[in-house]
């Protein structure tokens, strides 16, 4: 069994995956600047650590219609040989192990455009516009693998890292031009906005994010540099250290376990495994809204998935904001006066978008008593 490590992401509702071994970061999109006369699939540019890094529209590459920007959508960079490309992506998944020989490059249609012959007259139209789609990503794909009852489209990277070789500056443009136009861009007189449907919140997230990358690596030590989630609870921030956090998920199909106590919420399957739902706010003295007696309010809730060693749960969290590097240095103690009951749970606070983010200590959550339910009688 040849088995390799493939980063799971979704575009469109679309799975697909690429190789991890060439994956250098990921992370949230940022505020993005125009390049002025960039190729059509070039959408914008960012300062990361003081590069001007171009990003790359890899859903439209594939055939997608664009979409409005949301806050869930992320950056891929890939590194391999001398090309280092960023892509536009909806949402990162996992990291998985793949086996090679699962992989098929079989197709259900041909590259004539041809769909099966149940396909009526009055689909003829919409079934040549997806022939071409499907023809534009095949150029792209190594191929196709089920896995865990999803269909996963394997990327080949080396297809796309040429395609944007093609299309890039080269490296004095990017260095030079485009640092000046990003420059110029960021006035004080420049009307640019980025993602104008946006709220005032999501440009505001959007910005921060973009603040946060610009920070030169000759500044920050990247080794010291903590990553957090930033969720909510009850209206309050909160960060869970980004090294404990395996992925994030919608709450959906939760059974209830009986014979638990109340801050179980249930169990949910997630691609096959089964998850144990937590709800930590009464280990943190939140109170509870009159929203949490509600229970469609549990349904439009999600779960931070967190694993410590061999143990893996799903904290129920009111929102997921954003993905965010702190300076330890600047973390605070928790003041005496508030919380002192729970204050073993919470590591400090640091200002995140002029209000007070408490980082939480999962690890001592998960490991003392009263939040793991024994199994045995």
């Amino acid at each position: 069994m040849d088995l390799s490590p493939y980063l799971l992401f979704d575009i469109n509702r679309n799975h697909y995956a690429i190789n991890a071994t060439v994956v250098e970061e990921v992370f949230f999109l940022p505020e993005l600047t125009p390049i002025a006369e960039a190729p059509r699939d070039i959408v914008g540019m960012f300062n990361l650590r003081g590069t001007i890094v171009p990003v790359f529209d890899l859903p439209r590459r594939l055939g997608h219609h664009r979409q409005r920007y949301q806050l869930s959508d992320s950056l891929i960079t890939i590194n391999q040989g001398d090309t280092i490309l960023t892509f536009l992506v909806n949402q990162v998944r996992e990291i998985v192990q793949i086996n090679s020989e699962d992989i098929t490059q079989k197709f259900a249609y041909q590259e004539s455009g041809e769909f099966p012959k149940n396909t009526s007259s009055s689909t003829t139209k919409s079934g040549d516009s997806s022939a071409k789609n499907l023809r534009r990503q095949h150029r792209f794909l190594k191929g196709v693998v089920e896995f865990e009852n999803n269909l996963i489209a394997i990327l080949d990277e080396q297809i796309i890292l040429q395609e944007v070789r093609q299309q890039l500056p080269q490296d004095e443009e990017i260095s030079d031009e485009s640092a000046e136009a990003f420059d110029a861009a960021n006035g004080k007189g420049d009307s640019f906005q980025f993602c104008p449907e946006a709220t005032l919140e999501e440009q505001d997230i959007f910005r921060q994010r973009a603040n946060s990358l610009r920070i030169p690596a000759e500044t920050a030590d990247l080794k010291q540099v903590l990553s957090l989630a930033v969720v909510a609870l009850e209206g309050e921030y909160f960060g869970i250290d980004l090294q404990l956090v395996r992925e994030f998920t919608d709450l959906r199909n939760v059974t209830p376990i009986p014979c638990c106590p109340p801050h179980v919420v249930g169990n949910m399957n997630l691609r096959g495994e089964i998850l144990t739902l937590v709800r930590i706010n009464d280990f943190l003295n939140l109170q509870p809204t009159l929203s949490d007696e509600d229970p469609s309010q549990t349904l439009s809730q999600r779960a931070v998935v967190v694993q410590v060693e061999d143990m893996v749960v799903g904290i129920v969290v009111d929102e997921v904001f954003d993905v965010t590097p702190v300076d330890p240095t600047k973390i605070s103690p928790m003041p005496t006066a508030i919380r002192a009951s729970s204050d073993e749970y919470l590591q400090g606070t640091i200002l995140y978008k002029a209000t007070a983010l408490t980082i939480l200590d999962i690890r001592k959550l998960l490991s003392q008593g009263q939040l793991v339910v024994d199994e045995e009688p």
